[in-house]
């Protein structure tokens, strides 16, 4: 069954990019510019749980694909030093390593805006098999880091990190 998906153009949410070390590697892309959601024609999710962790400022998820498990981490954390700006972060990698990318996607004018934009990142990425999971987060110091990064640059900036 197709399922259609109606983007604003020049919106790219996701793309396999390459494999290393015979590992896939998914990185994250471009969002949506600040606040726009994407109006997604698929399946809704079922259960009032689902729906809990769409609001959720942290969300980990996992894919198996050829026998390994790939996960992506995303986190939505105020900028620091910085009165009502917010940032979502991702890291993204395989399951039980360090990650191999670490995205992060904003400045949005409040918790809401970016609260949109992850849930348009997570119903897409279910579209590609990925699925929520109830984890303790590996990987926050690395997304704290890149946040600090954020912090210390003034202006945030999108941009993909392979450590």
């Amino acid at each position: 069954m197709n399922r259609a998906v109606l983007m604003p153009p020049g919106t790219p949410f996701i793309r396999e990019v390459s494999r290393r070390a015979g590992f896939l590697l998914i990185l994250i892309m471009t969002a949506a510019a600040r606040g726009l959601a994407c109006i997604l024609l698929m399946r809704r999710m079922n259960t009032v749980a689902d729906q809990e962790r769409i609001m959720q400022r942290s969300l980990c998820l996992t894919r198996e694909c050829m026998g390994l498990m790939t996960r992506i981490e995303c986190v939505i954390r105020p900028v620091p030093h910085d009165t009502g700006q917010w940032v979502v972060l991702f890291a993204a990698g395989m399951a039980e390593e360090q990650p191999s990318a670490i995205k992060s996607q904003g400045p949005f004018n409040g918790m809401p805006e970016a609260q949109s934009v992850l849930t348009s990142i997570l119903e897409n990425l279910s579209l590609h098999g990925y699925r929520c999971l109830d984890d303790v987060p590996i990987w926050s110091l690395h997304l704290q880091a890149e946040l600090r990064r954020i912090g210390s640059d003034g202006a945030v900036c999108q941009r993909s990190s392979l450590f």
